[in-house]
């Protein structure tokens, strides 16, 4: 055996090793990735999220609403308040 028949040998070798790669007997035929399927019972619902911020924006909208009315009857108070002082101040004036 000659000093370069080690490299002869050696791409032999690699000359084989690149052939079984494309050898169709030897593949795997893993086919495409599939995820596991959930029962559509364990799946959970988009539509529940949606429903719940729904949910919280119409109580939102109502406390705001009643916050108005709260702030709209505080004003007539402070209204009648004023007048009764304003009354107060002209009888003391005179």
């Amino acid at each position: 055996m000659g000093m370069f028949d080690f490299f002869k040998l050696r791409k032999k070798e690699e000359t084989n090793i690149s052939n079984s790669f494309n050898d169709p007997s030897l593949s795997l035929n893993l086919g495409s990735p599939t995820l596991p399927q959930t029962p559509p019972e364990l799946q959970p619902s988009l539509s529940r999220p949606i429903e719940e911020k729904k949910n919280n924006i119409d109580s939102l909208a109502a406390q705001i609403e009643k916050l108005q009315i709260e702030y709209h009857q505080l004003n007539e108070k402070i209204d009648r308040i004023e007048k009764m002082l304003k009354e107060i101040y002209d009888m003391a004036k005179s």
